[in-house]
């Protein structure tokens, strides 16, 4: 049975008919691995692998038509709605909220400190470790000259295939001179045994890919989230990659911070200049999907479809003025001068955009700077991709989105199979005052909770639900999808408002169209104003 047939096959055991009282899911074992890997992952450190022992919930699919996954933005150029109360009381993420507004002045237990420019560089050899910098660094034009000891430019550190797993945390310090190219991405860089779907690409910044993890401490109970970036200054710098005839991989993330970075916390690249050139066409790739009579005969849905599904790039050239992508961009600004030259016939796709090409939530960031796009498009501040969902939800919202899926349909036994497929792709995760679920008791907090407290502006309750963490570009379409089907009059981000899902934008500004900001959005206990009357992070000083 194919991977497909096993995600088929689970949603429709996922409701079979359970004694009154009985709130244990029926769960995937694959999806359940894939979370727990990502939960659980020892990396390069040698650290012993901890498993989470909860049980997780799941569902089936829907339609496979052929989908060319265009990922239409959304332009964000100055705040979209103002936020509910809820939201302002839960605006900045747990992150940003629980680090405070003032340096460290000791390296936390367990952390490494960063002192120089030698131990900046080090992190590269282990990705999975939390780094805190503790001093200023200062690059030398010399150190990226010929001789130099970053010769060509700064490596970017993390890449698709061997992500930075562990905290940057900037500690309210400043990076001056730091210049940024990307390395060549050749043949040879591509893993053979890579699935059909899935993509490669180039990811540029002091960072060039982190992915979001979340663990257990040795002591198999303190929950851990970490891959992301914090609490930093870039300044005086510059970031500049290409892709050309001699380079392979469907993508192109440029940013001074990082190319993508799943969160992006409380930075700013200030005097940066942001370069990206396109000179050869961009890959694109067309893969098949086929139901099989048995799965479909599982799901009551038609069977034996074997259709290409075309352009499943739905990005392409991704270009911020803080970070190329990321999920979450948090309390971030910058007045960078933002560079594309790229003929649109070699780029599928492109979103060049102030703070960041690509996101699915952000909250109070600006950008002051400036952007020459040429034949590209100027985006604004930040762009929301519409073809996204939520990567948690809360029991609430989840059982209100998939009733309306089931109930948007034509007929029952169609209602039936979108609702299963949307399901799918979610895991339940439990707090730690979850009920009595037997062996799920025994795992006090999960990481992606913690997770989920970042994008979730409201008591979440015992139980919140994850999106699955290998969720494929055409996969978020079909998902986006159902939710557009629930949801037609296109309010589904003013129902995530409402009810406290960070899915969107809140108190967004591209200051070159607008000069005025909400001051009540930004937190007092962790902004101030500049000399322009601007706001910026009290951390830095």
């Amino acid at each position: 049975m194919s991977e497909f047939d096993k995600r088929l096959k689970a949603a429709a055991e996922r409701y079979e008919e359970k004694p009154a009282g009985d709130i244990t899911p029926g769960c995937s074992a694959e999806l359940d691995r894939r979370v727990e890997d990502m939960l659980a992952r020892g990396g390069e450190t040698g650290k012993e692998r901890i498993g989470m022992k909860t049980n997780e919930s799941r569902k089936g699919r829907t339609k496979w038509t052929a989908i060319i996954a265009a990922a239409a933005v959304l332009a964000l150029m100055t705040v979209v709605v103002a936020a509910a109360p809820v939201i302002r009381n839960y605006l900045n993420s747990r992150i940003l909220q629980e680090g405070g507004a003032e340096r460290l002045t000791e390296v936390p237990e367990g952390w490494i400190g960063i002192y120089t420019v030698e131990d900046l560089d080090a992190m590269r050899n282990d990705l999975w470790s939390n780094y805190i910098l503790m001093e200023d660094l200062t690059f030398d034009p010399a150190d990226f000259a010929e001789g130099g000891r970053f010769e060509g430019g700064w490596t970017p550190i993390g890449t698709e295939e061997d992500a930075f797993y562990g905290i940057f945390d900037g500690n309210g310090h400043v990076i001056q001179g730091l210049e940024v190219t990307d390395a060549r991405l050749t043949r040879e860089d591509l893993n053979p045994g890579r699935t059909s779907g899935r993509f490669v690409g180039k990811y540029v910044g002091l960072f060039g890919y982190c992915r979001l993890s979340g663990r257990y401490a040795e002591d198999g109970v303190t929950p851990i989230l970490s891959g992301y970036i914090k609490n930093l200054g870039l300044e005086d710098g510059s970031v500049t990659a290409g892709y050309g005839p001699d380079d392979v991989g469907d993508r192109l993330f440029v940013g001074p911070v990082a190319g993508y970075s799943e969160y992006v916390i409380g930075c700013y690249a200030k005097n940066f200049e942001v370069y990206a050139e396109v000179t050869a066409p961009m890959r694109e790739n067309d893969y098949h999907v086929l139901v099989s009579d048995e799965a479909a005969a599982v799901m009551g849905a038609p069977s034996g479809r074997d259709e290409t599904v075309v352009n499943t790039t739905d990005y392409a050239l991704v270009v911020g003025g803080v970070a190329g992508g990321a999920y979450l961009i948090d309390a971030c600004w910058s007045d960078a001068a933002v560079t594309v030259h790229a003929d649109p016939s070699n780029v599928p796709y492109d979103y060049i955009g102030g703070v960041c090409g690509i996101t699915s939530a952000c909250v109070t960031s600006y950008f002051n700077g400036s952007m020459d796009t040429g034949a590209t498009t100027d985006r604004g501040a930040c762009f929301v991709r519409e073809n996204d969902v939520p990567h948690f939800l809360t029991a609430g919202t989840f059982d209100e989105i998939t009733g309306r899926i089931q109930a948007a349909a034509e007929t029952e036994d169609k209602g039936t199979w979108n609702m299963n497929m949307f399901m799918s792709f979610y895991c339940l995760k439990y707090a730690e005052n979850a009920p009595d679920i037997g062996a799920a008791s025994d795992n006090i907090v999960s990481p992606y909770y913690l997770a989920a407290k970042d994008l979730i502006a409201d008591e979440i309750g015992d139980r919140v639900y994850v999106l699955d963490p290998e969720v494929k570009p055409i996969e978020y379409t079909e998902l986006s999808d159902l939710i557009s089907l629930a949801f037609p009059d296109g309010s589904f981000e003013d129902y995530c408002r409402e009810n406290g899902i960070k899915y969107g934008t809140y108190y967004v500004y591209d200051m070159r169209k607008c000069g005025e900001w909400d001051k009540g959005a930004f937190d007092r206990a962790i902004w101030t104003e500049n000399d322009d009357g601007l706001p910026v992070l009290r951390i830095f000083g």
